[in-house]
Formats: C-alpha cells, structure tokens, sequence
C-alpha cells in the first residue's frame, strides 16, 4: 500500500473496503492449510531450544495511536528464549506452489521469496513485508516469524522490526485513508463503479 502513493486508490480502496471479495481457490487453501502451519511451527519451536514457546490465535488488532490501521496476524508468540521474548506470526500456504520445496517455488520470479545464500529471504519489496511491518508496529511487537508451508516443508525467517521504514509509512497510510477510504464511506462511488475523483 504504501508503494502505491502515485496511482489512483481506486481499486485499493474497493480491496480495504471489501467490495468484489470471493473465496478463490488460492485463499480457500491458505486458510485450510494455516492450522497445520501453525501446529508445524509450533513444534519446531518448541523442539529446537525453544520449549516454553506460547502461539496464541488473535483477532483483529486496531492500532491505538492510529485507529484507521489495524492487522490479524496469524499468531502472537511469546518465547521467554527470545530477545525480545514476544513477536507475532505470519503464515503464507502458497497454492500454485503447494507442490514443491519452498526453494524450488524461489525459482519463480513472481514468488515472494528469494534465496540468498541458501536461505529463504522474504522480498523486500513485496507486499508481504510491508505486511509483517505493519503487523510488529501495530501489536507493538519486534518480530515476525514469516512461514511459507508447503505439502513438502516449511520455512521459517526472523523479520526484525525496521521503525523507519515504519515511520515513513505512517504518513503515506494516513493520506491514503482520509483521501481515499474517507471520501467513499460517504460517497461510496466505488462501490457503484465510479471513479472515485474525476
């Protein structure tokens, strides 16, 4: 969101709002498989020096400083092994690649992962990182552990909190939220297939 400054809001503001959502193949199976996910993870964690590890499912989480942002991350976890001891959890079951190694789907160039020294890296320019970004800044939380499960493995990278990226975030959310989620809550020129500035 925040890289889009320069483009119409439009059909982002129609996505925040909600307008044209269907349950495709790609979100069905993402949400089908994040329990597994989740129960891989946990007991990794547990397994590897990390035995006091706590993943707990939450809801939706409304920033208190800014209460037009909020995020669901797929888990807050506290782990009294960690430094700082609690970060949020982020889970990513790719469909098209549900059939290969986490490195084989690195190979596409669309995926949002790379391999950097033989690790999965998550793509600094996707989207995905702002998401995570957003997700430790709203929860007040340092980091994320960024999944990306497949029927062959899982993966698992630390994200660690960037404050100035999030910080040149702000402003960008704010301007986006009162010029283009603002104007169509009481317009809803949107949602009737109207440009929302002409």
């Amino acid at each position: 969101m925040c890289r889009q400054e320069k483009t119409a809001p439009d059909s982002l503001v129609g996505e925040v709002m909600g307008y044209g959502f269907f349950d495709s193949v790609f979100t069905k199976w993402g949400r089908d498989h994040e329990a597994a996910a989740r129960r891989q993870y946990f007991n990794r964690m547990t397994k590897c020096h990390h035995p006091l590890t706590i993943v707990s499912e939450c809801g939706l989480l409304v920033d208190t400083a800014h209460p037009y942002l909020s995020t669901s991350p797929d888990g807050l976890v506290s782990c009294p092994h960690c430094s700082p001891s609690r970060g949020v959890l982020e889970i990513k079951c790719p469909y098209t690649h549900r059939n290969e190694t986490v490195e084989e789907a690195c190979k596409d160039n669309t995926f949002c992962c790379r391999l950097v020294d033989g690790k999965v890296m998550l793509k600094r320019n996707h989207k995905y990182f702002s998401q995570v970004q957003g997700q430790m800044a709203i929860t007040g939380r340092q980091w994320c552990d960024f999944v990306v499960w497949t029927m062959k493995e899982m993966t698992v990278e630390r994200i660690v909190f960037d404050k100035e990226m999030w910080e040149s975030s702000i402003s960008k959310l704010r301007a986006f939220f009162l010029k283009g989620v603002v104007p169509e809550i009481f317009s809803r020129r949107v949602q009737r297939k109207l440009r929302l500035y002409q």
